[in-house]
């Protein structure tokens, strides 16, 4: 059976050596001691989220949260992508649940989209609430699943900001922007391209200005298959077939 894996602070194992002592503290020292009951002599994985995991021995217990490790080996891992996911802003708890599923397959950027046809609008602090939110979910997901790396999810941007993003990003250069879209005429399982960008509209659809903007930037679009899946659903699938063919 895995290891479980907990998250120290970020940076925490950049200059880790062997026996080097790891304190975790907060609500992952609290996870660990409280919930799970960890003690003294069993093993365990810590992260800190950069992508880094050691092997550990615990040492020492304290009070309800606090753990004291041993590293007894580490390195990076390979389990996180440098695939970016667009994914236009979806309601509520699917949106959530996207993002868990992105992060269990192995993406490493996440980026809402506000397009022009998301019911979800960007009032207000709604941003700054909806990116706390999907941030976590991504964090508990990666722990779930013994991600040591943790995919960066950005704040819900809108179209000209998605359009800023994506001139300045270096992944994303001819070929490698991909929009599932359903008017495409070439399939996603019969291409090739290493995808290092894809793109997922709402439920409603892409506009015809939005497909456009996107093919100014060089992208091309595919098309997910015979079945009509949701946004979430369709992301996923998406993200895995792209990862699976890099």
């Amino acid at each position: 059976m895995t290891l479980p894996m907990f998250f120290a602070e970020s940076g925490t194992l950049d200059e880790v050596n062997q026996d080097s002592l790891i304190v975790v503290t907060g609500d992952e020292g609290r996870h660990a001691v409280t919930v799970k009951r960890i003690q003294v002599g069993e093993q365990v994985l810590i992260a800190d989220g950069s992508g880094l995991v050691a092997n550990c021995t615990v040492v020492e217990t304290r009070g309800k949260d606090s753990l004291t490790v041993r590293a007894d080996s580490w390195g990076p891992s390979d389990s996180r992508t440098d695939l970016i996911v667009v994914l236009a802003l979806i309601k509520g708890e699917r949106m959530e649940r996207a993002v868990e599923q992105l992060t269990e397959v192995g993406v490493g950027t996440i980026v809402p989209w506000a397009s022009e046809r998301s019911v979800v609008t960007l009032k207000g602090d709604a941003a700054t609430k909806i990116h706390k939110r999907l941030e976590r979910k991504a964090f508990e997901a990666a722990k779930q699943c013994r991600q040591p790396s943790v995919p960066k999810v950005l704040l819900p941007i809108s179209t000209a900001g998605l359009t800023e993003f994506l001139q300045l990003s270096e992944a994303s250069k001819g070929r490698d922007i991909l929009v599932l879209h359903e008017e495409a005429t070439v399939d996603l399982s019969s291409d090739d391209t290493a995808a290092r960008v894809l793109i997922v509209g709402p439920e409603g659809g892409l506009t015809p200005a939005e497909v456009e903007n996107f093919e100014q930037l060089g992208s091309e679009t595919r098309l997910m298959g015979r079945n009509v899946m949701r946004a979430g659903t369709a992301a996923v699938v998406g993200a895995a077939w792209c990862i699976l063919h890099r």
